[in-house]
């Protein structure tokens, strides 16, 4: 069934709820794992953890190799009773399985290395622990990435709430009983095999010994997939990676607490969509239907953005607080540089959002150059700006990076599917001009929700004024409308009654 663009777009939402439930419920538990380690373990502690597993991530999208994204797409391309549909999730599978031994057992060989280079602060038995989040991670994201091939979004929501919740337990347990550093590392190694195991067996009704033929074909079009994603994280993760070699790990734990909530702010969303739409726009490009891919493009931007600029202001006005009723006294000085990064999470939707598409429309060597370029620019001035300002430095540099990365992405984009972007760029600009205005604030707390009040009036005056959700705000209309009338006739066949 061919589907409208509006039809889409409420597809796209459905599924998006769904999806954005399960990673609310996974952001919050996750958030709280945070907060739990930080309160426990304190700066110092916070920065040896985030040391300890940091790699782990890398070495995670290595050995994923984009099966997560590929077998959506493959999917997304058979029918789901076709013989071909069982292989595509039994070499799946085989290629998870095979892959997260392999690279967890190259990270656990290269754990001296990954010791000197952090100036041995870091446990090197946590590091080598770490090697076991490598695998689960892997496995858990392949099962991940068959559930979106379903568009099974409330199975998927399951998997990431559960995931996050059993993290929580197992590390509070852990920490109630007297570990530290341990206790959040045994907590990632756990979760996602538990979570992992609940799934696999089911899928043993779609093993087909004859998936070898699929695999060829998956590791072609993960190939690139995957040097995009690496350059990816290398790109976003260089900050505590040059930070962990340049500074203290107090100066990474104190910056890690202004990353993490910055990056589930400008990532929440947009992963929530980004996991959603990915299927729904490889159908749009294998149809060739620019208009719809455009529309929903668009949409989705202005949606997020819009939606950021009131999350932030109040973040930006209130961050001493905030930090200190969430993390302690401890993380104080992490206030400023949380409300620094906050100019990065506007560049992270905008990247988040971006990356399906770029997929969709098999972009992804423009991407990977366009990643690398920024990586070049962003790896020199993060040593620069880290060795001169410390902690603030790298703060600004990754403003930057994830900057150059954003922008480039949508140049892509535009080149694809010729998108008009003014009105977005119009919007991301006046979001800053707010922020910037808000990052000035004054002592006095009803001052500061005064001038909330004020800010946030000037956000909507401006998405009014300029048409921004003119359509959205006719169809509510019409509704409500739709609604009055239905009650005024209820009404008067009542009172005849």
């Amino acid at each position: 069934m061919v589907l409208s663009s509006d039809g889409l777009l409420h597809q796209i939402i459905k599924g998006s709820a769904l999806t954005t439930a399960g990673l609310l419920f996974a952001k919050l538990f996750g958030a709280l794992f945070a907060l739990l380690l930080a309160r426990m373990l304190g700066p110092e502690g916070l920065g040896q953890f985030n040391l300890s597993v940091l790699l782990s991530s890398w070495f995670t999208v290595l050995g994923l190799f984009s099966i997560q994204t590929v077998v959506v797409q493959k999917m997304a391309e058979v029918e789901p009773s076709s013989q071909n549909f069982k292989k595509i999730i039994s070499a799946a599978l085989f290629m998870g399985v095979v892959l997260g031994l392999i690279v967890s057992g190259l990270h656990f060989a290269l754990s001296g290395i990954i010791y000197l280079f952090f100036n041995k602060q870091a446990s090197l038995l946590h590091i080598q622990l770490s090697s076991v989040i490598i695998f689960g991670g892997i496995l858990f994201n392949t099962i991940l990435g068959i559930e979106r091939g379903f568009k099974h979004f409330g199975n998927y929501a399951i998997l990431e709430s559960g995931k996050a919740i059993l993290t929580l337990v197992i590390s509070a347990a852990l920490l109630f009983i007297g570990y530290k550093v341990s206790a959040g590392i045994a907590a990632l190694v756990v979760a996602p095999i538990v979570m992992s195991g609940t799934v696999i067996f089911g899928l043993s009704k779609y093993y087909d010994r004859d998936f070898w033929s699929k695999i060829i074909p998956m590791v072609k079009l993960g190939l690139p997939i995957t040097l995009l994603s690496i350059a990816i994280v290398v790109l976003l993760n260089s900050d505590r990676l040059l930070l962990g070699a340049l500074q203290s790990k107090a100066d990474v734990g104190l910056y890690s607490v202004g990353i993490t909530i910055v990056t589930f702010i400008g990532l929440f969303l947009p992963t929530a969509v980004k996991n959603t739409i990915f299927p729904f726009a490889v159908q749009t490009a294998a149809g060739n239907q620019i208009e719809k891919t455009r529309y929903l493009l668009k949409k989705m931007m202005i949606y997020y953005i819009s939606l950021l600029g009131y999350i932030v202001l109040p973040l930006m006005l209130f961050r001493n607080e905030i930090i200190v009723l969430l993390f302690g006294e401890n993380f104080i000085a992490a206030a400023d540089l949380f409300a620094i990064l906050l100019f990065a999470a506007v560049f992270m939707a905008l990247y988040g959002l971006a990356h399906s598409f770029i997929l969709s429309q098999n972009k992804v060597k423009e991407a990977t150059i366009a990643t690398l370029i920024s990586i070049a620019v962003a790896i020199p001035l993060y040593i620069v700006l880290i060795a001169r300002f410390g902690t603030i430095g790298a703060c600004f540099a990754t403003i930057i990076s994830t900057g150059m990365l954003s922008v480039s992405y949508i140049i892509i984009l535009k080149k694809a599917i010729r998108c008009n972007f003014k009105k977005i760029i119009l919007l991301i600009a006046v979001v800053f001009l707010l922020m910037s205005a808000a990052f000035f604030s004054m002592e006095s707390q009803i001052a500061r929700a005064a001038y909330l009040f004020g800010l946030m009036a000037a956000h909507t005056v401006f998405l009014y004024v300029f048409g921004y959700f003119t359509k959205e705000i006719e169809i509510v209309a019409e509704k409500l409308k739709t609604s009055a009338a239905a009650g005024m006739i209820f009404k008067r066949l009542f009172k005849r009654q």
